[in-house]
């Protein structure tokens, strides 16, 4: 995995977004030359933890309250399958984060 993601605007500390590079191969395939979609799920759930963790060193969300990033877990996960999702291939998974909610991002 190979994470980008812009450096914040002058003045704001948080990072709230970022795009993931994922290299897919056969290996993760629930139908041939189709990803598992419980796969897909980690790779979301693995990807917006990336993202979390690319704010450890700023140490606060975007008013200023700590960020707590040694324990962080998944509360809840939705994921709505639109279409299969082909194997062997480079996939971008973008992740932002729209709320904060006390501890919930």
């Amino acid at each position: 995995m190979t994470t980008l993601y812009k450096r914040p605007a002058k003045g704001r500390t948080l990072i709230d977004e970022a795009c993931v590079l994922v290299a897919l191969e056969y290996g993760i395939n629930g139908y041939q030359n189709v990803a598992h979609g419980g796969f897909l799920g980690v790779i979301i759930d693995e990807s917006m933890g990336t993202l979390l963790m690319c704010n450890k060193d700023t140490n606060k969300d975007e008013i200023g309250n700590p960020v707590d990033v040694d324990t962080l877990v998944t509360a809840s996960l939705k994921v709505n399958y639109l279409k299969a999702v082909m194997t062997p291939q480079i996939v971008l998974v973008a992740v932002k984060i729209g709320e904060i909610n006390g501890r919930k991002f």
